[in-house]
């Protein structure tokens, strides 16, 4: 079974968390990406599973829809 996104994004968090840094929504999804595309590379395997998460080239870079959406409405419930 593959990982979702969100998953990913949330090992990504803790990482973050256990070495004191911040993290941006930004970086998160870049970090999400760039793993996809390591996966992908090294593994020949897609680390996201297709059935919930997609990349998609949006204006300013790529993006996981998935992943955006949750982190826009955390960031607005914490404002």
């Amino acid at each position: 079974m593959k990982d979702n996104a969100l998953a990913v994004a949330n090992y990504f968090i803790d990482l973050a968390q256990k070495e004191g840094k911040a993290i941006t929504m930004l970086g998160l999804i870049k970090r999400v990406y760039i793993a996809h595309g390591f996966s992908l590379a090294i593994f020949h395997k897609s680390l996201l599973d297709p059935r919930f998460d997609k990349v998609e080239a949006w204006k300013y870079g790529p993006v996981i829809p998935s992943v955006y959406y949750v982190l826009r409405i955390w960031s607005m419930l914490r404002s």
